[in-house]
């Protein structure tokens, strides 16, 4: 069995840096933390976490460069921090 050859003037073409299905990037970036967030929790969006950046009220974040990056722990400790005891009534304190 033979295989074509390319073409002299054929540009390599690069593996896209796909992880397999069981396995999930280290880092999230603020678009995909808000879109966990509310996916998972109900709660959330890219510009709460941009917000709660400067202010100092949201999960822990890296970055590199100009780019804001999140693991989904650091999101669901904040998310789990967010959330209130349960309650019977919405007058109970």
């Amino acid at each position: 069995m033979s295989f074509p050859l390319p073409s002299p003037d054929a540009k390599p073409s690069l593996p896209s840096p796909v992880l397999p299905a069981d396995e999930s990037p280290l880092f999230i970036r603020r678009k995909q933390a808000g879109e966990y967030s509310q996916r998972t929790y109900g709660f959330g969006s890219s510009r709460t976490f941009a917000k709660a950046a400067v202010t100092g009220d949201g999960p822990e974040f890296h970055k590199a460069g100009r780019v804001v990056l999140y693991t989904k722990e650091a999101v669901d400790k904040w998310a789990l921090a967010k959330i209130g005891t349960a309650r019977r009534s919405t007058s109970a304190a």
